[in-house]
């Protein structure tokens, strides 16, 4: 099993953030993971351009992880930043149209689901996914 280290964006200190990314870079992650919060579907909001501020700091593989209630209103900012793969919740709105959005634009698709999230409710989307 092929073993990656993308550690999460959320956790750094944005005041020093291209310092963090540097330090990271050198110890050998893979990539990053960047999540995108709304303060809908999640209480905590993203910075405005956060995605373009970590993509400006690192030339490493981005896995953008849309904790949104709508992702499609993030997807061509989260494009721009041209992540390796992008994150949509299966809760969300209008996932299908997103997944199909994201892999006509190149991009690997996850799919992030709740803890409370029944089986039955993604089982739809896998075939659509390639995590």
């Amino acid at each position: 099993m092929d073993i990656k280290l993308y550690p999460s964006v959320m956790c750094m200190d944005f005041s020093r953030l291209r310092e963090e990314i540097c330090s990271l870079e050198a110890a050998g992650v893979d990539g990053f993971h960047v999540d995108v919060m709304d303060g809908d579907f999640v209480a905590a909001r993203s910075p405005e351009n956060y995605v373009a501020g970590v993509r400006a700091c690192t030339s490493l593989p981005l896995g953008v992880h849309l904790m949104v209630r709508s992702p499609a209103d993030y997807l061509e900012e989260v494009y721009v930043s041209q992540p390796e793969t992008i994150y949509v919740h299966a809760e969300a709105e209008d996932v299908p149209a997103c997944l199909e959005d994201i892999r006509g634009h190149g991009y690997r698709v996850g799919l992030a689901v709740r803890p409370e999230t029944q089986p039955d409710q993604i089982a739809p989307f896998l075939p659509s996914v390639n995590q």
